[in-house]
């Protein structure tokens, strides 16, 4: 991944308590006053599916992170979505289903949940409380449920925001009966972020690869609180999520706007390698990815910039005194884990402090350490990951038992982190027990013999 040593860095972290979801700015910008209006207009002449379409045609037409600009015009078309919502809500307490050529419901729950991906927790909650409103409280909620429930697989983002949000809003409502029918598919949202102030990292379920769509919906229908990305440049200049995946990838911009709409953890990892040997590009390319970063508004108790000492030093310089609790990841440096590296790696704490720091050093240069060594390193400030090496744990794959036990061993001595939760196709080693499918893989030690890594739970 990254450093000398090809390792990233992982850690815990806590997220900002942040605005109530009731709290939207006050201040109108005249062009959310304008678009607004267009939303309305287009309900009078076309309806619900009109009104949504429009909505969802401006709100992509912003900048992806551009949260402020929706929840604003959100609030301000809130009178039409009320509408949008009994409209629904008509439709379905008297079983009217869409046609194949007029999708009503599908369409218009498909476009508003493409804008809750872009607003903020207050827009999201105000798109859900215009559904609550307008449904009636009945276990029979028709075609209504049957898109939410299609949405899970061809856009699981949107429904986890919107139809949490719906579920979220009819309890709020009283409308027991109807939050009990969509709960069948549909978590309640929490405003405040899946990633939660005072979180550890035995709580933390990372995905290790989200660089494009199909793998970020894959991450958000396993459920996780973390997402981790690799940062490189894109050939016109610009950057992307990229390590080499089949298909297209995501946008810099496009992967920190579904990381905060989710509240999740977000994991960069910087890689940059266009200019791994052009340090002078290398650094003006870290910094303008602080600058996006920091513009991104994610709170830094969601943040983890995975690098080498290097380049932590960039983003010290790049982030002044911004995003304080935004966590340093470190490769400590490779060999054997003792007093006098410990003692070397301390000036990383104080150097990036007051931010967070977190290393990551290899299995068999960790394996033989001392407790005492480790809480050195650790000196009652950092905290400390392992990566499994395939190379360095493979006698260990054969035997489950020798895995858990080691990793227990670890524990017991201090280290924080998990190593690896890649899932394999082949073999994946789970609390002791072998399982053949990927999709069991959630908690293991040791999975696949590839090379990435992440941050996971412990046992």
């Amino acid at each position: 991944m990254q450093g000398p040593t090809g390792m990233p860095t992982r850690d815990e972290f806590v997220t900002a308590p942040g605005k109530g979801p009731n709290i939207l700015p006050l201040d109108i910008p005249p062009l959310a006053q304008q678009h607004a209006q267009q939303v309305s207009d287009a309900y009078r002449t076309g309806g619900a599916k009109a009104a949504t379409t429009k909505l969802q045609e401006l709100v992509q037409a912003q900048p992806a992170l551009d949260t402020a600009y929706v929840n604003e015009l959100i609030r301000m078309t809130q009178p039409t979505l009320q509408q949008v919502g009994a409209e629904l809500g008509v439709r379905v307490s008297k079983d009217k289903d869409d046609s194949k050529k007029n999708g009503i419901t599908r369409d218009s729950l498909n476009a508003l949940a493409a804008v809750a991906e872009r607003a903020g927790p207050e827009g999201q909650q105000a798109l859900g409380k215009a559904l609550a409103d307008g449904l009636p409280n009945s276990g029979q909620l028709n075609q209504f449920d049957d898109v939410l429930q299609d949405m899970k697989t061809k856009n699981p983002i949107g429904a986890v925001l919107l139809g949490g949000a719906t579920v979220t809003e009819l309890q709020a409502s009283g409308k027991d009966k109807a939050a009990k029918e969509l709960q069948r598919e549909h978590k309640p949202l929490d405003y405040q972020g899946q990633w939660k102030p005072g979180q550890k990292l035995s709580e933390a379920n990372n995905a290790h690869s989200t660089n494009t769509q199909h793998d970020f919906n894959k991450a958000v229908e396993e459920g996780k609180n973390w997402v981790e990305g690799d940062l490189q440049t894109k050939k016109d200049g610009g950057m992307e999520m990229n390590h080499d995946e089949s298909g297209p990838k995501l946008s810099f911009q496009e992967w920190l706007a579904k990381g905060k709409a989710l509240g999740v953890g977000v994991k960069v990892d910087v890689k940059l390698d266009a200019f791994k040997n052009d340090p002078v590009k290398k650094e003006a390319a870290v910094k303008e990815m602080v600058k996006q970063v920091v513009d991104s508004g994610i709170p830094g108790e969601r943040l983890m910039f995975s690098v080498n000492p290097t380049e932590a030093r960039w983003i010290r310089e790049a982030l002044g005194d911004k995003l304080p609790n935004a966590t340093m990841g470190i490769n400590a440096p490779d060999g054997a884990l003792t007093s006098d590296t410990a003692a070397a790696m301390q000036q990383h704490i104080t150097d990036n402090a007051p931010r967070p720091v977190s290393f990551i050093t290899r299995y068999k240069d960790i394996k033989d350490a001392s407790p005492e060594v480790i809480q050195a390193l650790k000196n009652g400030k950092a905290t400390v990951s392992v990566w499994n090496d395939p190379g360095d744990m493979s006698p260990l794959i054969e035997q489950a038992d020798d895995v858990v036990s080691e990793t227990k061993k670890l524990k017991e001595r201090g280290v924080d982190g998990m190593i690896d939760i890649r899932e394999s196709t082949t073999l994946a080693i789970t609390g002791g027990k072998l399982k053949d499918t990927a999709g069991d893989v959630k908690d293991s030690v040791v999975s696949s013999f590839k090379g990435a890594v992440s941050f996971g739970k412990w046992k």
